[in-house]
């Protein structure tokens, strides 16, 4: 997921409306750069282009783009639309839903996204754990129920949360995941 922030300005429009259809037109702008500039590598007066060799799909709420086998979202913020919808004096069930759906994807999403970031960066571990956790949770069919950021930030409790005697020894801390009480283990 790429998120694109936009500062606050007048010249955003002043209704919800008008707002989605900019962040729509900015996406579509943005889809028609690529196809111009995928056209120019093609005559061979541009860059290597060739890695952006998936479909392009704009919607109205995001732009979806593939890029060196992997296929990238990409998601305007405004935060003037957050603003005008919380000064709404009486919102209907529309704007609020909007409204928390907003708030979900752009700032939980990157709140979730800067923790995660600082405890793989701090225990470069930590990732390789996630995606184990994330096997095996897959494994147990287990996928549709426990979102993924629930998962990360499972592993990220174990990573940030220490017991006097871990403080005090240097066992890893991935023995906390797998250790199990002496009365269950079998012979």
């Amino acid at each position: 997921l790429i998120q694109i922030r936009f500062e606050g300005s007048s010249k955003w429009p002043t209704s919800l409306n008008a707002m989605g259809a900019a962040k729509c037109a900015m996406l579509a702008q943005l889809a028609e750069g690529i196809e111009k500039m995928k056209q120019i590598k093609e005559n061979g007066n541009g860059d290597d282009l060739d890695a952006f060799d998936g479909p392009m799909d704009v919607t109205p709420n995001y732009l979806d783009i593939g890029y060196r086998g992997y296929s990238w979202r990409i998601i305007v913020r405004a935060d003037q639309e957050l603003r005008m919808l919380r000064s709404l004096g009486n919102p209907t069930v529309e704007a609020k839903a909007l409204q928390l759906s907003l708030i979900d994807r752009h700032v939980r999403g990157a709140m979730h996204h800067s923790l995660i970031h600082a405890v793989h960066t701090r225990h470069p571990s930590a990732s390789s754990v996630v995606r184990l956790a994330h096997r095996w949770v897959a494994s147990h069919m287990l996928s549709d129920m426990i979102p993924q950021e629930a998962v990360e930030l499972m592993v990220a409790k174990i990573y940030t949360t220490a017991t006097e005697e871990e403080e005090n020894s240097n066992s890893p801390k991935i023995s906390r995941v797998v250790d199990r009480p002496p009365s269950t283990v079998v012979a």
